[in-house]
């Protein structure tokens, strides 16, 4: 911090040691104690295609109240033809702020901070494309993913994927749980976002050829099941295969890698929160947390934290993301987060079409609610009241009555039961 780094140069004052042994690093200090004509006079005797001459140089004119454009002339002199697509943590380079936070051992950082940081002023001034196209080549995949995501339409974004193809994209190191690579890249974000949509077939062309054929195969079962002249009960299996495609791969054709999480409640209505500023609360166990809260950080939600003061969000960045953000956070679609949502909704309209009493109905009703009892009862309602209203004469049905909910049994029920 200022405090740390005033008695750093003060002690390199009072041993005689200027700054030539160590230039970078003193320009750093001087940057941070707010000394900017120091720090430039440093600067100006080094190379200013160096990735960290500029990335200061950058810092320097931003804090001193500089224009933009100045600011993005000094990172595209040091940018790389090649950049190298790595990034040895998730951080999104929003979180930064107005601090230049650097592991100045790993040069492969530096490079790709360069292409970041010059993403995020092409954002700041509504170059939408120019800044994805940025994120992605220098491996910055949550900030990429931003603006695929939450500011650009679907229409927008595919007619960037297509321009650019975005395949092969440089992948973070990180591969589990909600930070896999491949939920934050253009192509396959694209494809869930119109499957999504319901627009199923131009999802497929966007999908790794295995999902692609899941979603052609998910797009006939639900065209089948909306047309007028099909049978009850070839509709129900329509509606159930479509279901057993979700259950299964629902997270690589459904995801949104920002959005609500889910946990058990600690009490009813609450859930424990963590002492971290990119936590929001929501009702019945849903919160916004670390990459998830990134919209929530551009609108300013919680000023107080990773101010955005040197990269700020336009007026038509904000409107934008008002809009995503009433969609996905206000009023969710919770499937986009948890898939288990669409195979209750799915299988609900399989045994609307069944007969009452039909075992099939109510292996399936115990299926789909054997998804959300736990995590949600609320949402696992309606196929609980099925079950002991429609198909009560059923072992599982009648279990579910005695016990009022229900039953112990994790049944799979068969691809092929409502033939």
């Amino acid at each position: 911090g200022p405090v740390g780094a005033r008695g750093w140069l003060e002690a390199l004052d009072a041993a005689g040691i200027g700054p030539e042994f160590a230039p970078h690093r003193v320009a750093m200090l001087r940057l941070q104690i707010g000394d900017f004509p120091g720090c430039e006079r440093i600067l100006r005797t080094l190379d200013p295609r160096d990735p960290l001459t500029a990335l200061i140089g950058s810092h320097c004119h931003l804090k001193k109240g500089g224009d933009k454009e100045t600011a993005m002339r000094l990172l595209a002199a040091a940018l790389r033809p090649d950049p190298p697509g790595y990034r040895p943590r998730h951080a999104s380079v929003s979180y930064y702020g107005s601090e230049l936070d650097l592991d100045l051992t790993d040069p492969r950082q530096l490079v790709n901070r360069i292409g970041a940081e010059l993403a995020m002023l092409k954002l700041a001034q509504g170059d939408y494309a120019e800044a994805l196209r940025l994120f992605c080549a220098h491996g910055d995949s949550t900030d990429g993913a931003y603006i695929a995501e939450c500011i650009l339409s679907s229409d927008e974004l595919k007619r960037l994927v297509d321009r650019h193809g975005y395949r092969d994209q440089p992948r973070n190191d990180l591969s589990d749980g909600f930070y896999d690579p491949e939920y934050y890249l253009p192509r396959e974000l694209l494809a869930r976002r119109l499957f999504r949509e319901e627009r199923w077939e131009e999802a497929a062309g966007y999908f790794p050829p295995e999902l692609a054929t899941l979603a052609r195969q998910y797009a006939g079962f639900r065209r089948l099941a909306a047309r007028a002249d099909t049978p009850p009960r070839q509709r129900a299996e329509a509606f159930w295969r479509a279901a057993l495609i979700i259950h299964a791969h629902g997270r690589e054709l459904l995801f949104c890698p920002f959005g609500l999480n889910k946990t058990q409640l600690d009490r009813p209505g609450m859930i424990h929160q963590p002492p971290d500023p990119t936590f929001l609360e929501y009702p019945n166990g849903w919160y916004l947390y670390l990459n998830s809260f990134l919209p929530s950080l551009r609108l300013g939600l919680r000023p107080n934290h990773y101010a955005q003061d040197l990269a700020g969000p336009t007026s038509d960045e904000i409107a934008r993301l008002k809009v995503w953000y009433n969609q996905h956070i206000k009023h969710p679609t919770y499937s986009e987060r948890m898939p288990r949502y669409e195979v209750m909704r799915l299988g609900l309209l399989a045994v609307k079409d069944l007969p009452d009493n039909d075992p099939a109905g109510a292996l399936i009703l115990q299926f789909i609610g054997n998804q959300l009892k736990y995590a949600d009862p609320q949402a696992a309602t309606p196929a609980y009241r099925a079950l002991v209203k429609r198909f009560g004469q059923t072992p599982l049905g009648a279990t579910a009555t005695k016990n009022r909910w229900f039953a112990k049994d994790r049944p799979m029920p068969a691809e092929d039961i409502i033939r």
